[in-house]
């Protein structure tokens, strides 16, 4: 059968596209949102804007971010005990059991709760699923490229057994520079994930506008129709007092959505990132430079390291 789109080109079905933005921004918060579009054969917004050509759809969220409490806050109404949001019946939320310590001795438990997971695609015959976030299905840091890579391909394995579509989520990796735009090096163990997902999207904030948001995609099989010049804008609300999520706000440039670039004798901000940056990663200049969002020469930011670390007094090591 020919494979439809579950929220426009950023989910083509029976794909694992990547989800990725920092910290607090909303991405769990839009995963619910596609994941409950999906259950039901609608759009992700009213407006259409992200096209979903499928029937409901037998869909699994593993949270492994928000306790139970947490969840129910963000759909239900707290002035009325009663507005609750209700979910359809498709929708299966899976989490981790807070009472359950014990793996079995010697247990590799990035495989165990894949196993898991397996057992409630079979038991609730799950067509979609979202994993939020990677970070869970892992015991060493999402960064090492060997174990994201054995995560991805035990995923992929699912996807091409029971013909699942996959959304899964990731973090981003520390912003420093609010000119920059949305790359996909930006997204924790980048260069590992990437290969694996032929789609890849972000949600950004707009240093403009305090409260709003942009949705980016920055990998697409077929290109990329909200990229750097068609970005999504929204805002985070709680629709009819019970269900929280982005609400459509239009499109824009992205650029629209950065700050200047300052000029370089005001880019002090940027050299005490680049500082910070290779104390946490030990990186090289080339990859600091492009973690900041440096747009000068390589040379000419170890200039600027030595001479900031010289006025603040800070040990310069050549």
């Amino acid at each position: 059968p020919e494979l439809l789109q579950l929220a426009g080109t950023l989910l083509p079905q029976q794909d694992i596209p990547l989800l990725f933005a920092q910290p607090g921004v909303g991405k769990s918060i839009f995963a619910v949102q596609i994941a409950n579009a999906v259950s039901r054969g609608q759009m992700v917004f009213p407006e259409g804007i992200l096209v979903n050509e499928a029937a409901p759809m037998r869909t699994g969220f593993c949270d492994f971010e928000l306790l139970d409490r947490e969840f129910y806050k963000r759909y239900s109404d707290k002035n009325s005990e009663n507005n609750t949001f209700l979910f359809s019946e498709n929708f299966f939320r899976i989490d981790l059991n807070p009472h359950f310590t014990d793996y079995p001795e010697g247990v590799d438990i990035e495989a165990f709760i894949l196993q898991e997971i397996e057992t409630r695609v079979i038991l609730h015959q799950l067509e979609f699923l979202v994993i939020d976030n990677i970070t869970a299905l892992i015991s060493q840091s999402a960064s090492d490229p060997s174990v994201a890579l054995r995560v991805m391909a035990a995923l992929k394995r699912l996807r091409i057994k029971y013909g699942l579509t996959l959304l899964v989520l990731a973090h981003t990796t520390k912003q420093y520079n609010k000119s920059k735009t949305l790359e996909m090096e930006d997204m924790g163990g980048a260069s590992a994930l990437q290969n694996f997902a032929p789609t890849i999207f972000a949600i950004g904030k707009n240093y403009n506008d305090d409260g709003e948001l942009y949705i980016k995609q920055v990998k697409g099989r077929n290109g990329t129709m909200f990229g750097r010049d068609n970005v999504i804008r929204c805002e985070i609300h709680k629709r009819d007092g019970n269900f929280l999520c982005l609400d459509y706000r239009g499109q824009a440039r992205e650029d629209e959505m950065l700050t200047a670039l300052l000029e370089m004798d005001t880019q002090d901000h940027l050299i005490a990132a680049a500082i910070d940056h290779q104390n946490r990663t030990g990186d090289g200049l080339r990859n600091t430079a492009k973690a900041i969002g440096w747009t000068q020469s390589h040379i000419t930011l170890s200039n600027r390291i030595k001479s900031y670390k010289q006025k603040n007094g800070i040990e310069y090591e050549l």
